[in-house]
């Protein structure tokens, strides 16, 4: 039984199905024909290969499905599935840096990507895959397409973080549209205006968002537009944008679970018994495909439950 999988909505040429349990993807003309030009660019066989894009093939008996498109695509099913919000620094900074190298990819193709949200990209256990075959753009536009969306979904969060110590998760939960720069710029102190990244994906936008506000909408658009550039120029804007997301760093409050082994509640032997008990009940249970460490503190039984399970979700 076919159904529409949760979140496709936004593109119309290109629709998601579940199918018992096989996630397919109906392209309609447009989608199809820039999905045959990143393949005979060598663009796909090239994210593949780099373990950069989710694995994904042409089905060949597409009218089994009775799925109205141009053509049709199998992705690989990744589960679960877990969300920006969700995310630690790292993460989101991993997703980042993929997007970027994915974006850089495309540019060297010939192509580009027609957007950057942080939901491009879902996590196959630790490691970032991007998702969104629809998102490719069979020729370049003359300008970084996707720039305004990376800083609100990935750099505005890492800023924040790595700036001011706020996590960026509860914001995320309720900025779904990733961080606005306007609102970045309120909680980002003077000082903060001479840091990396600041004055110019920060201060500078905001005041052009500022100013274009009483905009029409078509207006924006072209106001956007209206410059182009050449493609070496918008490579070298995304190197640095890459260099400066791969520098950031943290400086949230350490975890309350930092410190966990020098505060045990119990001694250094009966947290060995423990080790012991607990990897007899893993082995006992006999493994599988995944596991969920609910309470997991500092990882140390996830790595045991990893023994015998492929995966394993660890939640504080």
């Amino acid at each position: 039984m076919a159904s529409i999988a949760d979140g496709s909505f936004r593109d119309p040429a290109a629709k998601l199905h579940l199918v018992d349990g096989r996630l397919l993807r109906v392209l309609h003309e447009r989608a199809a024909n820039d999905w045959w030009t990143a393949v005979e660019s060598g663009l796909i066989d090239g994210l593949l290969s780099k373990g950069w894009l989710v694995n994904t093939r042409e089905v060949e008996s597409p009218e089994t499905f009775d799925l109205q498109g141009e053509m049709t695509l199998e992705s690989e099913l990744i589960h679960p599935v877990t969300y920006p919000s969700e995310w630690s620094f790292s993460m989101l900074q991993d997703a980042a840096l993929l997007t970027l190298d994915v974006t850089l990819a495309a540019l060297e193709a010939g192509m580009e990507l027609k957007d950057a949200s942080s939901f491009n990209v879902v996590f196959d256990g630790v490691t970032p895959r991007f998702v969104d075959i629809g998102s490719f753009a069979a020729s370049f536009s003359g300008f970084w397409r996707g720039y305004a969306q990376f800083v609100d979904h990935f750099l505005a969060p890492l800023l924040l973080e790595a700036y001011r110590g706020v996590p960026f998760q509860r914001y995320l939960r309720g900025h779904l549209d990733g961080i606005p720069v306007l609102e970045l710029g309120r909680m980002l102190g003077l000082r903060d205006t001479f840091r990396a990244g600041v004055f110019r994906h920060v201060r500078l936008r905001a005041a052009v968002e500022k100013r274009t506000a009483r905009y029409d909408a078509d207006r924006r658009s072209s106001t956007r537009t209206s410059t182009t550039l050449p493609v070496e120029v918008v490579v070298a804007t995304i190197k640095k944008m890459r260099k400066l997301v791969a520098k950031l760093e943290t400086s949230g409050r350490a975890s309350e679970w930092s410190d966990y082994m020098e505060k045990l509640p119990y001694s250094a032997d009966e947290h060995d018994r423990k080790r012991q008990v607990f990897g007899a009940m893993v082995e006992r249970s006999g493994g599988g495909g995944l596991a969920w460490d609910v309470g997991a503190n500092n990882g140390t039984f996830s790595e045991i439950i990893a023994e015998r399970f492929d995966r394993v979700y660890p939640f504080l």
